[in-house]
């Protein structure tokens, strides 16, 4: 998205971090993607990036064709958050920003388009 500056952040196997960030606005988002074969997000899988176990209002959602699953939690650094997770072509994509900015995430996530 305009006015938002990206970095990308390499966490071995594969797997990235990718942050968007505009420091003014106090707005901002990160997608954590890694390959993952399975067609459904294991609770297991879960349990490992969300230690909290939180997850509330949980909604199933498509994005561009992707189903998967948007929600709150919290996490112990952030506090809470707004979540978004699907999977597509073998990986998983978990999208975090903060609680209070859900509204202006979702805007984004609807945009979202695999190219």
């Amino acid at each position: 998205p305009e006015g938002l500056s990206v970095k990308e952040f390499d966490q071995g196997s594969g797997a990235s971090i990718i942050t968007f960030e505009n420091a003014e606005k106090g707005e901002g988002f990160q997608i954590f993607v890694l390959p993952y074969a399975e067609t459904q997000i294991s609770d297991e899988r879960f349990r490992k990036d969300i230690p909290s176990g939180m997850r509330t209002d949980l909604k199933n959602i498509v994005i561009d064709g992707a189903t998967g699953a948007a929600f709150y939690s919290k996490d112990v650094a952030l506090g809470e958050t707004a979540e978004i997770w699907f999977i597509h072509n073998g990986f998983l994509f978990e999208v975090t920003s903060l609680k209070f900015l859900a509204s202006w995430l979702s805007d984004i996530i609807e945009t979202w388009r695999f190219l």
